[in-house]
C-alpha cells in the first residue's frame, strides 16, 4: 500500500491507488467492489476469492491501526469502516459523474482526492 515514510502516508498512498483504480478501470472496479461476486446475492461466494477479499481487508486495517495512538479493536474497526466508506463512496460519485465542478470550485483533481483522504480517524 505505498511506500511513504509514515504511516499516514502509506495509508493515503493506499487510498489514491485504491481511487486511481476506480477512476482507470471502473467495470473491474464496480465488479470487485460493487456486484454481487462475494456473496451478496443469493449463491455462495468463491472461497478463494472470498478469502482472498478478508485478507485484503485485514492488510487494510493494519494500516489503520498502525495510524491509530494505543488503537484497541474497536477503534481500528470503526475508524476502518470510515475510511473505507468515504473512499469508496468518493469513487462510485466520482465514476457516476456526480462530482460536478460547482462541488469542488478551484480545486485540482488532486487536491481533490487529498481532501477526502484528509479524514481523520
Amino acid at each position: 500500500m505505498g511506500s511513504g515514510k509514515t504511516p499516514q502516508d502509506r495509508l493515503a498512498a493506499g487510498g489514491r491507488g485504491y481511487l486511481r483504480f476506480a477512476a482507470e478501470r471502473p467495470q473491474m472496479f464496480r465488479l470487485m467492489f460493487v456486484s454481487d461476486l462475494l456473496g451478496g446475492g443469493t449463491v455462495p461466494p468463491d472461497a478463494a476469492l472470498a478469502e482472498a477479499a478478508r485478507e485484503s481487508y485485514f492488510v487494510f486495517e493494519r494500516f489503520v491501526a498502525a495510524t491509530l495512538d494505543n488503537p484497541d479493536d474497536r477503534t481500528v474497526k470503526a475508524a476502518a469502516i470510515k475510511i473505507m466508506s468515504t473512499g469508496f463512496g468518493f469513487a462510485l460519485l466520482r465514476m457516476n459523474n456526480r462530482v460536478k465542478p460547482f462541488m469542488y470550485g478551484p480545486l485540482t483533481q488532486t487536491e481533490l482526492v487529498d481532501a477526502v483522504l484528509s479524514i481523520k480517524v
